[in-house]
C-alpha cells in the first residue's frame, strides 16, 4: 500500500478513534497509551513480526497485545481490536500521527519547523511566532532547527505552507554559491530558493537584519536591534 494511501485510511480510523475518546471524555488517557502501544511495537521484533504475520489468528495477536495494552482505556482496547479484525495494526503508527493532527486541528494549534541559519537567532523565535500566528490564524508552535545550509535568515514550513525569510540576493552572502529559486509567489517577495554554502564565504546576516529587509507587514511589531 503507497504511502498517501496508508495516510488516508489512517486518517479516517483517526477521527473514529478521537471522536469516541472526546465523548468518553478520556482523550489524554488514549493518546498516551496509544503512544505507549506505538513504542512498545517499535521496540519489539517478535511482536512486530506476530503483526504481521497472515498466518497468525486474530485470538492470537490479540493476545500478544495484551500486555503491551494493559492500563489503556477500553476506548482504545475496542479501537485496537477493530484494527486487527479489519487486518489494518499496520497503521498503528500513521493512526498515532493522525490523531494528534486531529487533536491539534480541534484545539486550534498549528505546528511547524523553523530553521535557522545561525543559533544565535534563536532569541527572534517568539518574535517570529507572534508574527506568523496571526497569518495562521491559531497557536504556532515551532521545532526550532539550526541549518548550516541555510545562508542567510530563516526557513519556516507549517500548515503545509513554505516561507524562506531570506532577502532577495542572499545568494551573494557567499561567494560562489549555488541557489535556485522560484519565481516569486503570493508571500510579497518572499521565493522558495535554498541557498547552499560555499567553502569560501563572507558574514552571512542575522535574523535581525534580513527582517528589516522584509515588506514592513512581515516585520515583528517590535523592531529588532
Amino acid at each position: 500500500m503507497r504511502s498517501l494511501e496508508r495516510r488516508r485510511i489512517a486518517r479516517r480510523y483517526a477521527r473514529a478513534l478521537v471522536d469516541a475518546a472526546f465523548a468518553a471524555g478520556v482523550f489524554s488517557e488514549v493518546l498516551s497509551a496509544l503512544e505507549a502501544l506505538v513504542d512498545a511495537i517499535r521496540l519489539d521484533s517478535r511482536l512486530r513480526r506476530a503483526l504481521a504475520a497472515r498466518s497468525l489468528a486474530q485470538s492470537a495477536k490479540e493476545a500478544a497485545l495484551a500486555e503491551a495494552l494493559s492500563g489503556a482505556p477500553e476506548v482504545l482496547r475496542r479501537f485496537v481490536r477493530l484494527l486487527v479484525r479489519e487486518g489494518r495494526i499496520g497503521l498503528l503508527p500513521e493512526v498515532l500521527d493522525a490523531v494528534r493532527a486531529e487533536r491539534d486541528r480541534r484545539e486550534g494549534v498549528v505546528r511547524g519547523v523553523l530553521e535557522l541559519a545561525r543559533p544565535e537567532d534563536r532569541e527572534f523565535v517568539p518574535q517570529l511566532e507572534a508574527q506568523f500566528a496571526s497569518r495562521f490564524g491559531g497557536d504556532l508552535r515551532l521545532e526550532v532547527r539550526h541549518v548550516p545550509e541555510i545562508i542567510a535568515g530563516f526557513r519556516l514550513r507549517a500548515g503545509g505552507i513554505l516561507f524562506d525569510g531570506a532577502p532577495r540576493g542572499s545568494s551573494n552572502a557567499y561567494e560562489g554559491t549555488s541557489c535556485s529559486v522560484s519565481k516569486p509567489s503570493i508571500r510579497e517577495g518572499v521565493t522558495d530558493g535554498r541557498c547552499v554554502r560555499s567553502s569560501r564565504k563572507r558574514s552571512a546576516p542575522s535574523c535581525g537584519s534580513v527582517w528589516r529587509s522584509l515588506p514592513l507587514r512581515w516585520r515583528p511589531k517590535k523592531s529588532v536591534r
